[in-house]
């Protein structure tokens, strides 16, 4: 299964198949220019808010990232601890809470937008704006939490940075459990020592291994669901087509929220309100 997981990592780097990965870094549902740009005319502007690209719904937010004009449900939100808690119905009662988000394994996601906005010396003062954002724009490797965003840059997020990078994670503790139990597996005689270990490793091959179908299901099913990546260039042709038995897997291995009109955010702790309910 870490062959596989090898396999498919090595494929995604090639040109083929890196554009896959590649189609989202040019955010083709950017729906208004950036902070650091100017618009063309008003006219352009108020022509574009109207609808958010990801639901069709009227527009009424603002992406901090991509600086697109989306709808409440095109939003990937956060909450508070306390509101996970309290009522799952509630639409303020969604998303990841902040302190599973900073307390540990957090990075800045999006480096080389940081690194062009500090850059800027026509707008010093938007550019120092937008590198704070940019640096609170974080992502937790340990808890898989993003920060809020647009479903575009939420999706670009999850499946090529902090999904990405935990498959990665446990790819190489799968590894490492399988190499300790060939090299220590045999000097410890307290409790077998060996199997444990292996029993480790075939957790995390096997974790890897569904997490990257995921990943994949999940960015093949956005491009699909919405129009304007299947328009942009450099996107591949075959994620268009029918794919025969795998279209089974991709429908069964995809996040719900890649659909068209799907909101991201997530909602915890349904399941207890529903017994509670019940």
């Amino acid at each position: 299964m870490m062959l596989f997981s090898a396999v498919c990592f090595l494929l995604l780097e090639t040109e083929k198949y890196g554009r896959v990965r590649a189609v989202f870094d040019g955010r083709p549902w950017k729906n208004m220019k950036g902070l650091m740009e100017e618009p063309d005319n008003a006219t352009t502007v108020e022509s574009k808010i109207k609808m958010c690209p990801f639901t069709g719904q009227e527009a009424h937010g603002t992406c901090p990232i991509c600086h697109s004009i989306v709808s409440y449900d095109g939003y990937y939100r956060v909450s508070t601890l306390m509101q996970c808690f309290t009522n799952s119905d509630s639409k303020h009662a969604q998303g990841d809470p902040p302190i599973l988000h900073s307390v540990a394994g957090d990075s800045i996601l999006e480096h080389r937008l940081a690194m062009q906005a500090s850059e800027s010396d026509n707008k010093p003062r938007l550019g120092r704006i937008q590198l704070d954002t940019l640096i609170k724009y974080r992502g937790n490797f340990l808890f898989a939490t993003i920060s809020p965003s647009c479903k575009g840059c939420y999706v670009k997020a999850w499946c090529w940075t902090v999904g990405y990078r935990m498959v990665w994670q446990s790819t190489i503790l799968g590894f490492n459990t399988m190499l300790c139990s060939y090299l220590f597996g045999e000097d410890v005689n307290v409790f077998d020592l060996k199997s444990t270990l292996l029993c480790l490793s075939m957790f995390f091959s096997v974790s890897t291994v569904c997490m990257l179908l995921s990943l994949l299901a999940t960015a093949i099913t956005f491009v699909r669901e919405h129009p304007f990546m299947l328009e942009a260039a450099g996107t591949p042709k075959f994620l268009a087509r029918d794919m025969g038995v795998l279209e089974k897997l991709i429908l069964r291995m995809a996040d719900p929220c890649a659909k068209f009109g799907v909101n991201p955010t997530k909602v915890y702790w349904k399941w207890l309100w529903s017994i509670k309910k019940s």
